[in-house]
């Protein structure tokens, strides 16, 4: 498994030199290649790991308890998305619950397994992940639920007449999750936005 990872990820980096030589803005590549890096490794382990296939195998029975807990929160965040902007939380989204460490353990070492479109502060009370790309938390909420979430019916959803509201996930709006562990206690926040039926921004 390691060795096929190693012979992809020599592969893009050869091949992102060569674009690189050829005068391609590296802004312009960047991402593309880190996600395909990071696309390597779980194609590795779906195909390569003899059977040890996706996050419900690796933490065995937890996985029951970590679906429910991210389909939960997935439900939280498109209720609270709404398209009338609340004075306390204008176009953001704020969930927090308890959630045992022993739930969080698994949900930091699927986080971590890259540091693609991530920032992360750890300290020996709290645990910070701050996303900049909207595809990096949506792998991490497929891994949890074992689905494949779309852009589309992820953190956006429809309203009549074609309106809109969607997640807004950038690296000036950051999808943040803090986790405390002294009060076993997480908070999930980020930004979003809302679209009328002539596609404009309604959000600042």
């Amino acid at each position: 498994m390691n060795i096929f990872v190693d012979t992809v990820r020599n592969a893009l980096d050869i091949a992102e030199a060569e674009l690189r030589a050829k005068g391609i803005d590296q802004r312009d590549i960047k991402d593309a290649f880190e996600e395909m890096k990071m696309l390597a490794e779980a194609v590795s382990k779906r195909y390569l790991s003899r059977g040890q296939i996706g996050l419900k195998h690796i933490v065995g029975d937890l996985f029951p308890l970590v679906r429910r807990q991210a389909m939960y929160w997935i439900k939280q965040f498109r209720r609270r998305m709404s398209p009338r902007c609340a004075v306390k939380h204008p176009w953001q989204v704020i969930v927090e619950d308890r959630l045992p460490i022993e739930l969080f353990n698994v949900l930091e070492s699927l986080v971590s397994r890259t540091n693609f479109g991530l920032i992360t502060v750890k300290t020996r009370k709290d645990c910070v992940f701050a996303f900049t790309r909207e595809r990096r938390v949506r792998k991490v909420f497929n891994d949890l639920t074992d689905q494949q979430l779309g852009k589309e019916n992820f953190l956006a959803r429809k309203i009549k007449a074609d309106k809109r509201v969607e997640a807004i996930i950038s690296e000036e709006k950051q999808f943040g999750i803090k986790y405390s562990y002294e009060k076993e206690i997480i908070a999930i926040d980020f930004y979003y936005g809302f679209w009328n039926e002539h596609g404009w921004p309604q959000y600042q």
